[in-house]
């Protein structure tokens, strides 16, 4: 999904256009917005030479980010800091802090090894191939990778990272589940 602010509303429903921040010309079709080079309207072919189609998305209007489709959450609960600067409090809320350990260094950080073990995968298959995993098979074949993994990890080999795989193929097969119950 790619964002656009404007500080308007668009008129949902009618054809306008209008150009996003980066250049890419945006058309409202009256269901989607779509942008691109020459992709959502033949006219933009003489507008923006040399004429050959650029990135191609599309936004439904359930996606369409403004400014003013976000409110700030408020617990009513305020920290104060030195110097008089105040905050919402934290209570309730996910701690990434919490995810790193403090005495280990980058390389060494588990989040890091998965972020590895994910490039590695990358170039292996592509970008994101495990966001097309949406079947049974898929959730069958990540859970007895992670079960696999952890079983390597639990009796210390070191052939590869055990940690990290097994990290990934939970994340993978969560991922699945809520494909396949429709969350995603």
């Amino acid at each position: 999904m790619r964002n656009f602010t404007d500080e308007a509303e668009p008129p949902f429903g009618e054809r306008i256009q209008m150009r996003a921040a980066d250049g890419w010309p945006l058309t409202w079709t009256g269901k989607r917005w779509h942008i691109g080079l020459g992709l959502a309207d033949p006219s933009l072919h003489e507008a923006w030479p040399p004429c050959v189609p650029g990135p191609y998305f599309e936004i439904t209007e359930e996606e369409y980010v403004t400014a003013s489709s976000f409110t700030t959450k408020d617990s009513g609960e305020r920290s104060e800091f030195e110097g008089g600067g105040q905050r919402d409090s934290e209570t309730g809320k996910p701690r990434f802090d919490l995810l790193l350990p403090v005495r280990v260094p980058y390389e060494d950080q588990l989040l890091t090894r998965v972020a590895a073990l994910m490039g590695r995968g990358a170039e292996k298959y592509e970008d994101r191939n495990w966001e097309k995993f949406s079947d049974q098979a898929a959730l069958d074949r990540a859970r007895s990778s992670a079960f696999r993994h952890f079983m390597q990890w639990f009796n210390g080999e070191t052939d590869e990272d055990h940690a990290a795989a097994v990290v990934f193929n939970l994340k993978a097969a969560e991922y699945v589940k809520g494909r396949l119950a429709g969350r995603w």
